[in-house]
């Protein structure tokens, strides 16, 4: 990696493996149920409209606009952001569909043992709980556009943006934290696959012209 963009990108990366291991550590001291209950209990009316909106970050289209921007103006680009974004799906739904199919939500699995809040108006998913894939997408997104803006206090905001998204799926009842905290790993995954396999592209294409032009 360019030492620039790498020192942005690894400042991001090692926000979002902190992350992942206090989700683990939650997770290891209170369980899968307990985990769960505590973040989806913290609700109130306020957050029940912040967290419908704020979980669309793990839409990719909501970063649509960032992603146009570089585009337009950085062409070269897009092939990483359209891989990674690539990468990061196939992860999330092979796991989902293929590895563990048979994982359902939360509403499942504890609404008959368990109050399990919900919002109003927001669709409650049954299956293919782990992993979360809007956590994979916005923890994918998160580390690549770090790499890409070379920003600190972007490489700092982003991954609280991720974890924000996070943080939705649970407190809307959509997933476990066990489910997150995988997304995570899975975003962080892709991100690093992805930026790695792009410069190996860059330098590939590098040399090939730097050749044509001793010729």
């Amino acid at each position: 990696m360019q030492s620039k963009r790498y020192n942005y990108f690894i400042t991001s990366l090692v926000i979002c493996v902190v992350m992942f291991l206090v989700a683990f550590i939650f997770i290891l001291l209170n369980g899968k149920t307990a985990s769960f209950l505590q973040i989806n209990h913290m609700h109130n009316a306020f957050f029940d409209v912040f967290f419908t909106w704020f979980t669309y970050f793990g839409d990719a289209w909501i970063w649509l606009p960032l992603a146009l921007y570089f585009v337009i103006w950085r062409r070269d680009y897009f092939l990483l952001i359209f891989f990674s974004l690539l990468l990061s799906n196939f992860l999330a739904q092979f796991s989902k569909h293929i590895i563990f199919p048979d994982d359902m939500r939360p509403f499942v699995e504890l609404s008959e043992s368990y109050y399990v809040h919900t919002i109003p108006g927001v669709g409650i998913s049954r299956e293919y709980s782990f992993p979360s894939g809007h956590t994979t997408t916005a923890f994918t997104l998160s580390l690549i556009f770090s790499y890409l803006d070379q920003r600190k206090w972007l490489s700092i905001l982003l991954p609280f943006i991720a974890l924000g998204v996070a943080w939705s799926r649970v407190y809307q009842g959509q997933h476990f934290v066990t489910d997150v905290a995988a997304g995570m790993c899975l975003g962080m995954l892709a991100a690093f696959l992805a930026i790695g396999l792009f410069e190996k592209f860059e330098n590939r294409k590098k040399k090939v012209k730097e050749e044509k032009l001793e010729t």
